[in-house]
């Protein structure tokens, strides 16, 4: 999921601008990203690990962040337009095949990418409501569930 990357980025942002930071889920790097985030004094930066339901989280946050090298689906993307949250996601081959950009900011999946994509959101947070905006008006959830997933069960049928 790239937690190290999205921390360090999340370190270096917070020395200007004000948030905080929820990371969702558990894995084999908890160690390290807790000792950053210790070394760092970086209190705003809370690792909640495995959440039976995720979704509360999501629905209060400004911005849903994804820094993942590579997905087999960009569900977790498609849950955040789903709750009506802005997406801000590095990109890799399929997140960018579900990706709309009219409700997000995809960025290259590096350190720089990810600071600029992020400052960008802070400095304007106006653009997370314009982000929402769309969301509410291109990104049906109706036409998600109906049109995506029966286009995944085509391909399946033509195999």
């Amino acid at each position: 999921k790239n937690y190290q990357m999205l921390i360090e980025v999340a370190i270096k942002l917070h020395q200007i601008y004000d948030f905080n930071l929820w990371i969702i889920g558990e894995g084999e790097q908890r160690e390290l990203l807790e000792r950053l985030i210790n070394e760092h004094n970086a209190n705003y930066i809370t690792l909640l690990g495995k959440q039976a339901n995720p979704y509360p989280f999501f629905k209060q946050a400004d911005c849903f962040v994804a820094t993942s090298l590579s997905e087999s689906y960009g569900l977790v993307v498609q849950e955040a337009f789903i709750l009506e949250t802005p997406v801000l996601t590095t990109k890799c081959p399929a997140i960018e095949e579900v990706f709309d950009t009219r409700c997000g900011k995809l960025v290259d999946c590096n350190n720089e990418a990810l600071y600029e994509g992020l400052k960008e959101v802070l400095e304007h947070p106006e653009l997370l409501e314009e982000f929402r905006h769309n969301i509410k008006s291109y990104y049906k959830k109706e036409t998600l569930w109906e049109n995506r997933f029966s286009l995944i069960e085509k391909l399946w049928e033509e195999e």
